[in-house]
């Protein structure tokens, strides 16, 4: 599983994030806040260690115009979605599925 879907099970509420309704997951190592399956918001404990994170969204621009040649995709990189991936990612490690 990917993104939200990993989380599904520790779905604790919903609350407000950059002016967007986000999901709200607690998991054993924190907490973690979607918004259209995308995390904005992460305050989390490495495990074992202790390390204490905070990974934050800071601004959120949908629609943006990106003008031509101001991003550029390294050579050889293939572009493939999401779909492709999930399933590509399921079928070589199904063995570690329980």
């Amino acid at each position: 599983m990917f993104g939200e879907e990993r989380y599904s099970n520790y779905y604790e509420k919903e609350a407000s994030f950059l002016g967007k309704t986000c999901k709200v997951y607690q998991i054993p190592q924190g907490t973690v806040y979607f918004w259209q399956g995308i995390s904005l918001r992460e305050e989390m404990t490495v495990p074992f260690m202790g390390i204490k994170y905070t990974k934050k969204a800071t601004n959120i621009e949908l629609n943006t115009r990106i003008p031509q040649g101001k991003f550029k995709l390294p050579r050889g990189v293939k572009i493939i979605t999401i779909e492709k991936l999930k399933k590509d990612f399921e079928k070589k490690f199904k063995h570690l599925r329980r």
